[in-house]
């Protein structure tokens, strides 16, 4: 009979721990058909706001697809022509993308891409932050299978 009341803290913490880990699972994000977009804006001296943008498309299985692109609006030179004028640069732009699988496991996002190499985030508060950078990438909108790069 000694035994119950340990029995009884045994099974009370045991069901304690599973309900703790219960919980976490239900706050595991879906990423499957979805779409995480961060916009980075940044004012550039002389130039003017320069944005960064990264999208993650996650399509329906573990294949994702990462796109960053950049532009920097038009701008004067940064020198003076012998005639006393200034050039006017134009604008610039580009774009790559790259695919890949995901991995999520305990907050972190892991992609391995195509090349091998590996890009991290963490996911808080709905959220997922580059692991080497401050930026946050929001979900956009759901994406269809139609949708997704083959």
């Amino acid at each position: 009979m000694k035994q119950l009341p340990y029995l009884s803290a045994f099974v009370a913490s045991l069901s304690l721990a599973l309900l703790s880990s219960m919980s976490l699972d239900a706050k595991k994000p879906s990423f499957k058909n979805t779409k995480w977009v961060s916009v980075e804006e940044m004012f550039v001296a002389d130039v003017g706001t320069g944005r960064d943008t990264t999208t993650l498309e996650f399509g329906p299985g573990k294949d994702i697809v990462i796109r960053r692109s950049w532009f920097l609006p038009a701008h004067p030179a940064t020198y003076v022509n012998a005639d006393g004028s200034v050039d006017m640069l134009p604008s610039r732009s580009g774009e790559y993308s790259s695919k890949g699988t995901w991995r999520y496991r305990r907050g972190k996002l892991t992609v391995t891409l195509e090349d091998g190499s590996k890009e991290e985030f963490r996911y808080k508060d709905g959220k997922l932050v580059q692991a080497e950078s401050s930026y946050e990438m929001v979900v956009h909108d759901n994406l269809g299978k139609e949708d997704f790069p083959q």
